[in-house]
């Protein structure tokens, strides 16, 4: 109940006292990883695995250096293209006498509903010859934050727990309670324990003298930078909502690692205990708060929050114990706004009920500068410049159909959620929301010099927030279509003194809609107008995809496809085929279909084998949508009779 009604909280009771705690650096293991330098220096490729000779003469510079043990978070469940270095692979370990190997566990959920396990276990020859091997998962909360040990069982044991084993500590061997839910103490941020490059572990004089001797060493992924085709092994701890920096999974193993070794795991309150705690101190304070004085009451609020925050951080500095403190918090200061509240129920009343009217259209900042400028609310419409961004789910009514109607109500709350994240993040103004539309606005109702650019960042970041949401859920696929515009449209607030309902009205929003519906023709997912993507020609990586006439608007538009945030290496995958589509749209708008047909065919090809270049697992190389489309309207056109000032425009006339 705790975690549905407050997940935040309760992640941040986790993780804040961490901040205030002193840094260890436990000397039992060292990390060795794979990362970057080495894979260059090793002359390895970051898309494919490993030459297991190497993880071979690694296993034997480990025996020498006298080593405990050797865990690799690295699952060896395929053989390897030469069947030679997997012998010596196989031959080091058994020599080794310590090596933990991986295995693969993932559970899922199908379409309707039922659990899926799959586990993919090491090779049966590695196996025979390890000393053990455990099921890598890391179990991430709803934040993607590590912060528990994998729920080990007899069945089935987690990586950590099976090197504990091995070495013999003392968790391990404690019957029925062994397998207990134990809570992640971290021992500083990221890069806290002991590690090296792989590289440098292979030879003698890579690492300093005795480094790694009577240590067990753990060894895997570690790659700072993005690259095509890589899934990266990072996760967030409990210091990454205050550093940004992530942990690299095999960092975390051992974590959970030396917790069991040096029984200082974490553990929780029962969560009846919590209940009960936290109705007698949300209560209490409810009820007490309101006897008191405004000043007196919130002198009280403050001195219980020190205590609240004190207790928390003691226990989980010294006792090992934590709790959902900032439940605790909030309720305190629930309680401390619910006395003022009873002292002045008429005047904030109303405050709070146009507050929350706003915060259905705006971002909270927004809301804020609103509520201190009054005048900004003020009934009535007026016509203005204004971008605006129009979204739309891609067959929504097949998903519609196919879910029931809880899940697909539950799947679009959760949809919005991680949508409108990215409008307010852009201090737009969400006008409405419309079974699986959004409709957002800037530049008004206040004004904003840089709106057009806003509205391009925030259908970009939509679409990658969307894609990421898209690829968390288990249920059917969700695509979304965006049109980006900017030009005159009439606005104004519609609603009551207490009520603010924004109302955009004119052709450009109508224009925004017609760019979102020539998503499916082009088989892409963001379109801009010129007028809106001009100004971020520096930050987003665009491509113009022609002009095209629309039902009701007489001059053609020249449409851009916005495919993401510039950065050198998206540049540089992508620009073969955005050049051989560039030529190919040239010659379309010349005439030139024969060479325009051999461009967009070139183009669709060099799409596909760069998606094939970069291609991650479980994705799948899509054509450019475009290219296709040219190349329809090419035979459309060859039998047709064209108008002497054609100059390559589209004509959608049913749209």
């Amino acid at each position: 109940m705790l975690t549905r009604v407050g997940d935040g909280l309760t992640h941040l009771s986790y993780d804040l006292p961490f901040v205030f705690r002193p840094i260890i650096h436990p000397h039992e293991v060292v990390l060795v990883y794979l990362d970057e330098s080495s894979h260059k220096l090793l002359d390895q490729p970051f898309n494919v695995p490993w030459d297991r000779s190497l993880h071979a003469k690694l296993l034997e510079r480990l025996k020498a250096a006298r080593t405990k043990a050797v865990v690799f978070d690295i699952v060896f469940s395929d053989p390897g293209p030469n069947a030679e270095p997997d012998e010596q692979l196989i031959r080091a370990i058994q020599a080794h006498g310590g090596v933990i190997l991986s295995s693969d566990y993932v559970l899922t959920k199908d379409i309707g509903g039922m659990l899926i396990h799959t586990l993919t276990k090491p090779l049966e020859s590695f196996r025979k010859v390890a000393a053990g091997w455990g099921a890598s998962q890391l179990p991430a909360d709803s934040d993607f934050v590590i912060r528990r040990h994998f729920p080990t069982s007899q069945d089935l044991k987690s990586l950590s727990w099976v090197a504990a084993e091995f070495v013999g500590a003392e968790a391990t061997q404690s019957g029925s309670r062994a397998y207990r839910e134990r809570w992640l103490n971290f021992y500083g941020p990221p890069g806290t324990l002991a590690s090296t490059s792989y590289h440098q572990a292979l030879f003698e004089d890579g690492v300093p003298p005795g480094f790694l001797a009577n240590k067990v060493v753990f060894v895997g992924q570690r790659l700072s930078t993005g690259f095509s085709g890589e899934l990266k092994d990072e996760f967030g701890t409990a210091y990454t909502r205050w550093s940004n920096s992530f942990s690299p999974g095999v960092e975390i193993h051992a974590t959970a690692f030396l917790n069991l070794v040096r029984n200082d795991w974490l553990v929780r309150f029962p969560t009846a205990l919590e209940i009960v705690l936290l109705i007698v101190l949300g209560g209490g304070a409810g009820y007490g708060f309101t006897r008191l004085t405004p000043r007196t009451a919130t002198a009280c609020a403050f001195a219980g929050t020190a205590l609240v925050v004190g207790v928390a951080w003691l226990l989980s500095r010294y006792e090992l114990v934590w709790f959902a403190w900032a439940i605790a918090v909030v309720q305190i200061s629930v309680a401390l706004a619910w006395s003022v509240l009873v002292n002045s129920v008429r005047l904030y009343g109303d405050k709070r009920v146009l507050e929350e009217s706003l915060s259905y259209h705006l971002s909270p900042s927004r809301v804020q500068q609103l509520l201190k400028q009054p005048e900004l609310l003020k009934r009535g419409g007026k016509e203005q410049q204004i971008s605006i961004l129009f979204s739309d789910i891609a067959d929504f009514s097949k998903l519609a159909q196919t879910l029931h109607p809880e899940d697909l109500f539950d799947l679009l709350n959760s949809y919005y959620d991680a949508a409108l994240k990215s409008v307010h993040a852009y201090d737009g103004t969400v006008v409405q929301l419309i079974g699986d539309a959004i409709l957002a606005v800037w530049n008004t109702p206040v004004e904003q010099e840089d709106h057009q650019a806003r509205a391009c960042l925030a259908a970009v970041d939509l679409n990658q927030q969307l894609i990421r949401f898209d690829a968390s859920e288990a249920k059917l696929p969700m695509r979304t279509r965006v049109g980006v515009h900017a030009g005159k449209a009439t606005v104004g607030n519609l609603g009551s003194k207490t009520r603010f309902d924004f109302a955009t009205i004119g052709e450009s929003v109508n224009l925004a809609s017609r760019l979102e519906g020539l998503n499916k023709h082009l088989r892409t997912e963001v379109l801009a107008t010129r007028a809106a993507q001009k100004l971020v020609d520096g930050q987003v990586l665009s491509r113009s995809v022609g002009f095209f006439k629309f039902k009701g608007f007489g001059q053609a538009i020249e449409v851009y496809e916005l495919l993401g945030r510039m950065d050198s290496e998206k540049v540089e995958a992508t620009r073969l085929w955005r050049e051989a589509f560039a030529e190919g749209i040239k010659h379309f708008h010349r005439r030139q279909f024969a060479p325009a047909e051999q461009k967009f065919g070139l183009a669709i090809q060099l799409r596909l084998e760069a998606d094939q270049n970069s291609q991650t697992e479980g994705t799948v190389p899509r054509e450019d949508g475009p290219s296709r489309f040219y190349l329809e309207r090419i035979v459309e056109l060859k039998g047709k009779l064209l108008d002497e000032h054609w100059q390559g425009e589209i004509e959608m006339a049913d749209k």
